[in-house]
Formats: C-alpha cells, sequence, structure tokens
C-alpha cells in the first residue's frame, strides 16, 4: 500500500508539470516594450540637455547725458569756446570762454542737465548737445568775442570813458561798470524785443529800487537802476532762468545776482548810463578800408 501511495504521488507530480509547461507555451513569450524606430542615415542621436543658462540681466537703458562723450573734461578748442558761450546763455553764473573744458565747465554742465532731469556726468554727450543748441541758437564770432570780454567795437565809446559809468552795449550784449575808461566789472545782457525795444541814448541814473516789482507786468525786477522812464537795468530771474530765449519789455536784463547786487551799490543817482550798439565786424572793416 505504501508503494502505491508513493507512485500516485509521482504521477500527480508529473501531470501538474506537463499542465504548466503547456498553459506557458500557449501564452507565448511575455510582450516587451517596443523599440525605437532605427536612425535614418541624416539622423544623430540627439544630445544631453544643458542646465539652463537664461541671462537675467537686462540691458538698462542709456539715458540722456550717458551717451559717448562729445566733449569732457581735459578738452580745449574752439568746439569748447562754443560750449562754454552756450553755458553762458542758459546758466545762472558768468563764466569766462577760456577754450579749456575744466571745472567750472563740468560744474556748468552738470548744473544744465540737472535742469532737464539728465544723468549728471559733466560730459556733453550728444542729447546735451542738442537741448544746448535748442535752447542757445547760433553762436557766432561776436559771441565768441564777447564771452572773452572782448566785444566788438572794442574801444568804449567817448561817452563811457569818463567817471563812472554803467556802458550797455546792445550788439556785444554786455553791462560794463566803467570808471575812468577801466572796465571794472562785465556782465550779460538780454534787452527789450522788436516791440518793446531798449531806447539808446546818454542817461543818468534817475532812481534805484532795490526790491521793485514792475506795477504794469507785475514781475520781480531786483537791484532796479532807472535811466529813462519805466527802462531800468535789473537783475532778471527769467534771465537767470532761460538764458536768450526770451527778452525784456524795454529794460536791460542781467542774470548774474551777485554782480548785479554789487552794480546797485556801486552805481550812484546822477552816474550816466550809456546804451549803444557797437559796430559790426563788417562795419569795422568798410571803416579802416576810408
Amino acid at each position: 500500500m505504501q508503494v502505491r501511495h508513493v507512485r500516485l504521488s509521482a504521477v500527480l507530480a508529473l501531470l501538474t508539470a506537463a499542465s504548466l509547461t503547456g498553459g506557458l507555451a500557449q501564452a507565448g513569450p511575455a510582450a516587451a516594450d517596443p523599440l525605437p524606430p532605427p536612425l535614418g542615415p541624416a539622423q544623430s542621436e540627439p544630445a544631453e540637455p544643458e542646465p539652463s543658462q537664461v541671462d537675467t540681466t537686462e540691458d538698462k537703458p542709456i539715458r540722456p547725458g550717458e551717451g559717448d562723450p562729445i566733449l569732457a573734461a581735459g578738452d580745449r578748442g574752439k568746439a569748447v569756446k562754443v560750449l562754454q558761450v552756450r553755458l553762458q546763455r542758459v546758466g545762472v553764473r558768468d563764466m569766462p570762454t577760456t577754450g579749456r573744458y575744466g571745472k567750472e565747465t563740468v560744474a556748468q554742465v552738470k548744473a544744465f542737465q540737472k535742469q532737464l532731469k539728465f544723468a549728471r556726468t559733466g560730459a556733453v554727450d550728444e542729447a546735451t548737445l542738442k537741448a544746448l543748441e535748442a535752447r542757445t541758437g547760433k553762436v557766432d564770432q561776436i559771441a565768441l568775442a564777447t564771452g572773452a570780454d572782448k566785444p566788438y567795437g572794442g574801444r568804449l565809446p567817448a561817452s563811457c570813458q569818463h567817471g563812472k559809468v554803467v556802458c550797455v552795449d546792445q550788439r556785444a550784449r554786455t553791462v560794463r561798470w566803467v570808471v575812468n575808461g577801466k572796465v571794472k566789472m562785465r556782465l550779460d545782457a538780454r534787452f527789450g524785443s522788436a516791440e518793446t525795444p531798449t531806447r539808446e541814448g546818454v542817461f543818468v541814473v534817475q532812481r534805484k529800487s532795490r526790491d521793485h516789482v514792475s506795477t504794469l507786468y507785475h514781475t520781480s525786477m531786483p537791484f532796479a537802476l532807472f535811466f529813462d522812464g519805466g527802462q531800468a537795468v535789473h537783475y532778471s530771474p527769467d534771465f537767470a532762468r532761460r538764458g536768450y530765449a526770451g527778452a525784456s519789455h524795454g529794460c536791460v536784463n542781467t542774470r548774474d545776482y551777485n554782480a548785479m547786487k554789487t552794480l546797485f551799490g556801486r552805481a550812484k543817482l546822477g552816474d550816466r548810463v550809456v546804451v549803444y550798439t557797437s559796430r559790426s565786424p563788417e562795419q569795422l572793416k568798410k571803416s579802416k578800408k576810408k
């Protein structure tokens, strides 16, 4: 009985093995992941992606004043002289036209750039130069000579050569304080328009008004030296701010506050005021030929 039981166990084991083998045969091989198509002759294996290198910095726009310098500290020559005349016309302070781009010129350029809210570099780039040119117009030889304190009509007229005189040259756009033929002070000047011209002639200081305000135009006229009715030599805040872009109503405007204050203190009632127009270079040449 024991032998028979062993044989049955063996037969059952064989049948079980056969059954499993047949099931596997019917099921076939296990499905595999599909393979990519073979690469063609013109294709290559894609490169491994590299870590992203994105430039997060943006190019900052160039502000007016920060462009490439056309004129800058250390420059010399006529172009600098022209620049200095333009700065005289838009600036509050008078400055000499030396033709040397030094500390004073840098300071004046920065002051102008500040007015326009440009970058205050002290150097003249294209934007700064265009703004200056738009506000100051043409700079001719007369303007260059005036800036150098050598106005055309170089000799003072005879009426300015004796005593104390406020000598006003409309062509040279200057007011000079002259004592016995020697120029002691020079101020930039602006005059009336074609509709309200500044009268020429020999006058005297008729009255002085330190803090004068025009009753006709309601404008401030500090340190006014009246020489002919309502016409006076005085400091003009508008001239200081706008330069030669404007005009007076017949008065002689100056734009250097401290210089006009000094002149107001020196000039006395009865001192002469001479208003004239010096001759142009062409007129001087013609007179020499005669």
